[in-house]
């Protein structure tokens, strides 16, 4: 085990323009420790950390290492390593070129270069990643020295949620031999991350013990941390799904975005639909989670409150952003040179920076418009977390200034600000606007497709009642309804050909995994209690690659199930037709067996559909079995079916007569 050391900041204190921004700041993280910063904008989080590196001047401060006083701890080797907001690696060097050269350690260099999100662009350079990309990439880098600490200023804000994750899975991995000190605005990912929690507010490092002071401190809305009072982090067991479920309940199609996915993802930005898409991908029994998310697409849904701002203005404000247009000397003389050669000849560079300040501050004038539209309704906790922090920005002295004409020195001095500090705000602007996007655009689809939202039983017994369930890829679609509870929690389904029980048994699981990321449900109404996964064999094919043939395949696939139940409670777990990759009478016997073993457990969900009726007599010595149908009715000597389900077995075979009437057997007389 390596040997701990101790980072010690007492006795800051800094003023600006004669207002003190921190006073006698003490704050300590050992090796091990994940410190979490939190605080408004204006606060001094990054200018604490720079006192810390030793980049930022002072006459008031005392950092020490292990009991020794630095004055510039940038300058020792191995010491303390720093994550501006706004990055630090050349913009031309190449991925591969960079951890040659400068990351140690063969492992780390490889998991570097190895890493899902970098493997295919080593030849890459630092300018051509994704913000979330490089942000990660940027973290690695500094995992890759032999820093005693690192001090992160805005790791997480304005990437996507896969990179969040990434960076905080990181961070635990290399806690063991090293302290962070990480600061953000987007103060979930710090909770998260971090053992040990502190609030910069009035100049003083306050530390947190219960979530709920910083409702206190209004640093968020009072309600955020109603049900959290304890530092200690979601303990709820992750809702666990694989790509088969994913591609059969069409979430995904060969790693892209499946119909359901393609269904919801009608918002005006693309910001808007990355964060759908990112939901959709993230599934969770977190109650507080759920109920969130889904009071605030239900506000949307009973209220009108819109945007007035073009999405091509979001789009210009990217581009903007993405430019990476350098700052503009401010003295009087420069502005009038900057005034003489726009008129001359605009270049590119000036109509970008004149038009991308003007719409950004439209954008922020759009959302504070939102924002006293909704301050005076009766919002839900998660829009009024939304309001909470478009107010908390527009504080910022530089959008106070909002209206539609701007002269040359403001927008100048705009720029400047959103070219440097300012940057994390406009991102962090952006990203309220793709939430309110996002969910205005869910509102939107489950309005036309009439989903409604579920209810969350908080119980410890397993229950699942649908009524009028249906596809919501289906056209006309016929509703159902079926319940399901620890005395009856095993559905055997029967039915014909083309009768329905696929769709069926979809609308089931589809139903289940919507309600899990907070979004409508096809359903008139869902009671349901949280589960803890999702597994289903629906479409399932052979795997070539591996040389599995289709039943080999399906045994895999029923003892991952097995393996999953019995290391997991609380899961819904669907086949479709089991074992129909060979011959009858294996099929007969291992589908008996299994399935009777499944009626044995009582703390999991399981349908099971299948053609072989013959075996419901043997199963029907379980009380734990449902046994339920897709009948078929006959009209003028034709099959008709009415997509109902009943109490039942079916004994109808059409695969002959479907056979039959496609004229097979005439083609193979000529």
């Amino acid at each position: 085990m390596s040997k701990s050391h101790l980072l010690e900041i007492d006795s800051v204190m800094i003023d600006f323009k004669g207002r003190s921004i921190l006073s006698d700041i003490s704050l300590r993280c050992h090796t091990g420790q994940i410190v979490g910063l939190l605080g408004s904008n204006g606060s001094g989080k990054s200018t604490l950390l720079k006192i810390i590196f030793g980049i930022q001047h002072t006459y008031d401060k005392n950092i020490r290492v292990d009991g020794k006083v630095y004055q510039k701890p940038y300058l020792e080797n191995n010491l303390i390593g720093y994550l501006p907001q706004n990055g630090f690696l050349p913009a031309n060097l190449s991925l591969k070129k960079i951890v040659k050269h400068y990351v140690k350690g063969k492992k780390m260099k490889d998991d570097i270069l190895g890493h899902s999100c970098f493997k295919y662009h080593h030849s890459s350079k630092v300018k051509y990643l994704s913000g979330g990309e490089r942000r990660l990439f940027e973290v690695m880098f500094l995992l890759g020295q032999n820093f005693k600490f690192i001090l992160l200023d805005e790791p997480f804000s304005g990437i996507e949620p896969k990179y969040r994750e990434a960076i905080i899975e990181l961070l635990n991995e290399h806690k063991a031999d090293k302290g962070f000190i990480i600061t953000d605005h987007y103060y979930r990912a710090i909770l998260k991350a971090s053992n040990e929690l502190f609030l910069l507010h009035g100049g003083r490092v306050i530390g947190i013990k219960e979530w709920k002071e910083l409702e206190n401190y209004q640093y968020v809305p009072v309600g955020t941390f109603s049900k959290q009072k304890s530092l200690a982090i979601d303990n709820t067991v992750p809702f666990e799904v694989d790509n088969q479920t994913l591609k059969d309940l069409e979430i995904i199609d060969k790693g892209h975005s499946g119909l359901i996915m393609q269904l919801f993802s009608v918002a005006q930005s693309k910001g808007g639909n990355t964060l759908i898409r990112s939901w959709l991908n993230q599934p969770t029994n977190n109650l507080q989670k759920l109920t969130r998310r889904r009071d605030a697409i239900d506000f949307f849904m009973r209220n009108d409150a819109s945007f007035d701002i073009p999405i091509k203005q979001i789009d210009f404000i990217h581009h903007y952003l993405e430019a990476g247009l350098s700052v503009i000397a401010d003295h009087p003389v420069d502005v009038v040179l900057w005034s003489v050669k726009a008129r001359v000849k605009d270049t590119n560079d000036n109509y970008l920076i004149k038009h991308g300040v003007s719409s950004v501050m439209y954008l922020v004038e759009s959302l504070n418009n939102l924002a006293d539209q909704l301050k005076i309704k009766q919002v839900p906790d998660e829009l009024n977390r939304i309001v909470f922090e478009v107010k908390n920005l527009v504080q910022n002295p530089v959008f106070q200034k909002r209206g539609h004409h701007y002269s040359l020195s403001d927008i100048i001095r705009i720029h400047n600000y959103f070219s440097q500090r300012g940057r994390e705000q406009v991102e962090q602007i952006m990203h309220l606007f793709y939430e309110v996007d996002a969910l205005q655009a869910i509102a939107k689809v489950s309005l036309e497709r009439n989903l409604n939202f579920a209810e969350y039983l908080e119980t410890d017994e397993m229950y699942y009642e649908a009524n009028g369930l249906f596809h919501p890829l289906v056209e006309k679609a016929v509703p159902n309804s079926i319940v399901m509870d620890k005395d009856s929690h095993l559905c055997f389904l029967t039915g014909a050909n083309m009768s329905g029980k696929s769709t069926f048994l979809k609308s089931i699981a589809l139903s289940t995994y919507l309600a899990h990321v907070g979004f409508p449900v096809p359903a008139l109404s869902l009671k349901i209690s949280l589960l803890n996964g999702l597994l289903t064999t629906i479409n399932l094919t052979d795997d070539l690659s591996m040389g599995y043939s289709h039943f080999y395949s399906e045994v895999k696939r029923v003892k991952m199930a097995v393996e999953k139940i019995k290391n997991q409670k609380r899961i819904l777990v669907i086949f479709d037709e089991l074992f129909r990759g060979t011959n009858v009478k294996d099929a007969f016997d291992a589908s008996l067996m299994i399935t009777s073993e499944l009626a044995t457990i009582s703390d999991t969900f399981f349908m099971v559909s299948t053609h072989i009726v013959e075996i419901a007599e043997e199963l029907k010595k379980y009380n734990s079995i449902q046994f339920n149908c897709f009948e078929t009715l006959w009209e003028n000597e034709a099959p008709k079916y009415n997509y109902q389900i009943k109490k039942g077995v079916s004994k109808e075979r059409l695969g002959l007569y479907i056979v039959q009437q496609e004229g097979i057997f005439e083609l193979l007389k000529e």
